[in-house]
């Protein structure tokens, strides 16, 4: 009896295996096409229920993102989470968070419209508008848990996706080597994203040889094909936009494969996704849903081909996802730069020491790597972690930046009308550690900034900073303008300055201003009298910076605090030194999905008396263009500096709606006090009020504004339009 049951036993398993070994393979496909490619999530989740295990994936381009990160074991409802909580038009574009940069490079953020990079007297040139780094870095945290694996037929599910070698116009297979580079490859849209090489291959998208793998996934032996086609032609309505006719004619040749390699397809899922264009990736949930509603109008075929291959129907058969892979954490005992030539490590040591004996997350890693992206030393940073036991060398590969930049910002508004900006950085400027920075702004108020900077191993930055600049004024009674200043400022500080993080700094300077000032008064109406005058002060200056606002312009989150204090020495009609103060701080904050409020506070003080002509530390009040001026304050309903004064305390609340994304509706209210004397600021009697409404939109160029508002100044009500960013 015993010898009966180990037989039966033994022809159960052989049994058992043979059908294992018999079961058909089955493959998912996953096509190109950017993010309309996040359908492939919801469409998987469908396969997820109706019980499909894929012994096979392939994929291009976004569809190698999606299948990539299916195949080494994440499932849909990670996936999805995933690129919900990702800012794509941040990735995808290589933009930086202001938070992350440090000071002296936050300053000058976003100023800009155009940038070249330079070396020497050559400019450089590059195979895409977009160097792909932070696809790749996130690509490359999420795949930490298979860094070790090389060959993608060892993954969980074997995996292969498809790039186009761009100087053969051959397709390329990928399934062995670096999956992050492998994807990032697969996804290198041309002139959008820099090319790759791997393996002497100069690699871009796969679309533009085959958008949708099916023939790959028959060569690694699939039985049966389940497709998922998110990048199928456009309809002649579809083509009304310069990114679906651009994304239409690159993939031309790609489809022709797909017409003759459909015959393959058991299910080919076809998700609506007319109203949507690669570029969408803010509509990721939606396109998901999509993706999600079309395979379930499948899930006859998918039910019908599931006994076809596995036999019987299982209900809600979900493949289970080994999370505690994806959230271990890595401790970094050794730090590997490789590709310095230039740069110092010391400049760097700051950041790296944060890597080192801790045991940091995917997302902290890739943190640590931002923050060296925008030191604004490097071109491209990626990296890589060695060892299988979690607890090893990271390896970070750096392409460093040309010593030169050069940028152009244009700005339009109601002050100063039309500006154009040009502004050249040398980084190693004489020294290794030193950098030259200078901006022209060419407007009507023309103005010239000119520093240089020198970081040595010991904390402290020294430098010198040198402007000139060109004010126009009117002075107003009773809101009506009776005189206009012209002003031309110069300065030159020796200062220096300690960075305690990468939102702060405190510093001292010591320099010389000069302010040549010319006042026409109308005496009449042919009649103007003219006034002249100079002023020189020598001060000794010390100054705190705080800043991690999401955006200069339309904050949202964070504060900021400024505040400078000069002890003044000059040849006015004042025969002592004195002390001159001003302190700006804000904080915005989130208080629902859309509502967002701000609190601005500024106070400027002066313990000596002098006369309104002298403005060299007054302080200029009016008007909603930040001027980036050290004595210059905003107030609603007046025109920019109708205000002059040697003291002044000021508050501004605001309140904002956000409409959709990046689009804001907001209104203000002000208090301002301001007089000759100190003391006088807490007369509540003389206090101005001011109010206003705005619609506020942060443009791929910079932020549009529009304003009307009105104060108890003027009594009319004063419009305000800005286009594009301030400076």
């Amino acid at each position: 009896m015993h010898n009966i049951r180990l037989l039966l036993f033994g022809i159960c398993c052989l049994f058992t295996h043979f059908s294992l070994a018999q079961r058909p393979k089955v493959a998912f496909v996953l096509s190109g096409g950017g993010a309309r490619g996040f359908a492939h999530i919801g469409a998987l989740k469908v396969l997820e229920e109706a019980g499909f295990k894929p012994d096979i994936i392939t994929g291009t381009s976004m569809g190698s993102v999606v299948g990539g990160l299916y195949a080494i074991g994440y499932r849909s409802d990670t996936l999805k989470k995933i690129v919900l909580q990702t800012d794509w038009d941040d990735v995808v574009y290589d933009r930086v968070s202001r938070n992350t940069l440090n000071a002296i490079e936050r300053e000058r953020f976003d100023r800009y419209f155009v940038k070249f990079n330079f070396e020497g007297t050559k400019f450089i040139s590059y195979s895409g508008f977009v160097k792909g780094s932070r696809v790749q870095n996130m690509l490359t945290g999420l795949c930490l848990p298979v860094a070790g694996i090389t060959d993608f037929n060892k993954f969980p599910i074997p995996f292969a996706c498809v790039a186009t070698d761009i100087q053969t116009g051959e397709k390329v297979i990928l399934n062995r080597g670096n999956l992050p580079r492998s994807i990032r490859a697969s996804m290198a849209i041309p002139s959008l994203f820099t090319s790759i090489e791997i393996d002497n291959h100069i690699l871009v998208d796969g679309g533009l040889t085959q958008n949708y793998p099916i023939i790959e996934a028959k060569d690694l032996g699939a039985d049966y094909i389940i497709g998922i086609d998110v990048g199928t032609k456009s309809t002649k309505d579809e083509l009304n936009s310069f990114v679906n006719v651009m994304m239409e004619s690159m993939f031309l040749h790609g489809y022709q494969n797909y017409r003759s390699e459909q015959k393959h397809l058991n299910i080919n899922i076809k998700p609506d996704l007319g109203a949507f264009s690669p570029l969408d990736f803010e509509e990721g949930d939606t396109i998901i849903k999509i993706g999600e509603a079309a395979a379930r109008n499948m899930l006859p075929q998918l039910k019908e081909l599931y006994v076809k291959i596995y036999g019987k129907p299982e209900a809600s058969a979900l493949i289970e996802t080994n999370t505690k892979q994806f959230n271990q954490k890595y401790k970094i005992k050794k730090v590997e730069i490789e590709g310095l030539k230039n740069v110092s490590r010391l400049q760097l040591k700051s950041i790296l020491v944060k890597a080192l004996d801790k045991e940091l997350t995917s997302a902290q890693l890739e943190d640590i790597i931002l923050q060296l992206q925008n030191t604004n030393l490097f071109e491209c940073i990626l990296y890589r972690f060695e060892n299988a036991q979690n607890e090893g060398l990271l390896i970070v590969n750096v392409t460093e930046k040309a010593r030169g930049d050069f940028d152009i910002g244009i700005n339009y508004n109601t002050y100063l009308e039309a500006s154009l900006l040009l502004g050249i950085s040398y980084k190693r400027f004489v020294f290794k550690g030193g950098a030259f920075k200078s901006d022209v702004r060419l407007s009507s108020m023309p103005r010239l900034d000119l520093s240089y900077y020198y970081q040595s191993r010991f904390r402290p930055i020294m430098g010198i900073e040198a402007s000139i600049n060109n004010i126009r004024q009117g002075f107003y009674q009773n809101g009506l303008k009776v005189s206009t200043s012209y002003n031309v400022y110069s300065s030159f500080y020796l200062k220096t300055k300690i960075n305690i993080s990468n939102q702060r700094n405190i510093g001292l300077g010591i320099g010389f201003e000069n302010a040549n000032n010319r006042t026409d008064a109308f005496i009449s109406v042919d009649q103007i009298a003219s006034l002249t005058n100079n002023q020189q002060a020598n001060s000794l200056m010390a100054f705190y910076r705080q800043d991690n606002r999401d955006d200069s312009y339309i904050p949202t989150s964070g504060r900021r605090a400024l505040i400078d204090v000069y002890w003044v020495n000059n040849n006015m009609d004042i025969k002592r030194a004195w002390f001159s103060a001003l302190i700006r701080l804000e904080r915005h904050n989130k208080i629902s999905s859309r509502v967002y409020i701000g609190n601005y506070f500024n106070v400027g003080l002066n313990d000596a008396n002098f006369q309104l002509g002298n403005t060299q530390f007054a302080y200029a009040v009016g008007g909603l263009l930040d001027m980036r001026l050290r004595n210059y304050i905003t107030f609603a309903g007046i025109d920019f500096a109708q205000l002059i004064t040697p003291n002044v305390a000021h508050y501004r609340f605001k309140t904002s709606y956000r409409l959709i994304k990046n689009n804001y509706i907001s209104a203000l209210g002000e208090v301002l006090n301001a007089d000759t004397y100190v003391e006088q600021l807490l007369d509540f009697k003389a206090l101005k009020f001011a109010y206003g409404a705005s619609y506020e939109y942060r443009s791929p160029v910079g932020p549009i504004q529009f304003n009307v508002s009105r104060s108890t100044l003027n009594n009319t009500f004063n419009f305000y339009l800005n286009l594009g960013c301030w400076f």
